[in-house]
């Protein structure tokens, strides 16, 4: 089942279409924190870039307590 949680925040220089090296937003919660490690808790996630117009939501997983990989994209800003 996909899981939901508040005031999970996470920051990423990471680029491209595979996994993203997470690190810690202050005052926020991991999303490894938050869901566990290991692939067994699916949740919802949405990135967007800090100063363009890029974005995207989807589901995924954290392998490590760094490592966000991404399952399902669910939507774009680049058409899914």
């Amino acid at each position: 089942m996909t899981a939901i949680a508040n005031l999970v925040q996470q920051k990423t220089v990471s680029t491209g279409t595979g996994a993203l090296l997470l690190s810690p937003a202050a005052g926020c919660r991991s999303f490894a924190e938050a869901f566990g490690t290991g692939g067994n808790d699916m949740f919802f996630y949405c990135i967007r870039h800090r100063s363009a117009g890029e974005w995207e939501a989807g589901t995924g997983h954290m392998s490590d307590a760094a490592t966000l990989v991404r399952d399902s994209v669910i939507s774009s800003s680049n058409g899914g």
